[in-house]
């Protein structure tokens, strides 16, 4: 004969069974915990060690030097009562030796000055200054920003002078990276000088020099 269980401890055996799994999670998460918590008291435990054996070491070392140092001083001490006295009379201060200085930097607006100085004082190289101010103006005309005007430019036979005027400092820069980024305003070499702002533009005066020249800094010392 078949024995059957009402429908009512189905629920309650279900119920049990949670349980007992719900404990026995429990109860593993419980010695993992302790197994954890016993590694980090060996850890501590061992790092203690550690500490005190450094801690000892330290004061080793500690009287060692101090020792050390007593017995240097000691030794300083009887080399001084046995060494002779030494004579009262102060001896002369040593003249300090010549030194030469070295000539201060010239200052941008010093080097800008003597360049535009140099660039007035040479000869003209007509040939090549008509050479050199129609290439300018050509590349200008594709690189020069938006509102940037050329207020003069002029050549010489070694030197060019390029005024620029920007509506604004920002205008300005990006004007002077990308000539450093290579997009060939000009081939030799060149400097330029931001001129103090007299209104609301910027202006900027740039010295290109010929190729096969270099730019005519002033001399050191000047």
């Amino acid at each position: 004969m078949k024995k059957i269980v009402p429908y009512a401890l189905v629920p309650l055996l279900g119920l049990v069974t949670w349980t007992l799994w719900a404990h026995h999670e429990r109860a593993a998460e419980l010695e993992q915990a302790r197994a954890e918590m016993s590694e980090l008291r060996a850890s501590m435990q061992q790092q203690a060690r550690q500490n005190a054996a450094e801690v000892a070491t330290a004061r080793q070392l500690l009287e060692q030097t101090t020792q050390v140092q007593a017995q240097t001083a000691r030794r300083l001490a009887a080399a001084e009562a046995q060494a002779p006295t030494a004579s009262t009379e102060k001896a002369a201060p040593a003249s300090p030796p010549d030194v030469a200085l070295a000539p201060e930097a010239p200052t941008p607006r010093e080097i800008s000055d003597h360049v535009e100085e140099v660039f007035y004082q040479e000869p003209s190289d007509p040939q090549w200054e008509a050479s050199a101010v129609q290439g300018l103006r050509d590349r200008l005309t594709t690189l020069l920003p938006e509102k940037a005007q050329v207020r003069s430019l002029e050549c010489h036979s070694s030197l060019c002078r390029l005024e620029l005027s920007f509506s604004e400092e920002e205008q300005l820069q990006r004007f002077m990276s990308g000539q450093t980024q290579g997009e060939g305003l000009w081939k030799g070499a060149s400097m330029t000088f931001r001129e103090e702002n007299t209104g609301a533009e910027v202006v900027a005066v740039s010295y290109l020099v010929r190729e096969g020249h270099s730019l005519p800094f002033p001399p050191e010392g000047r």
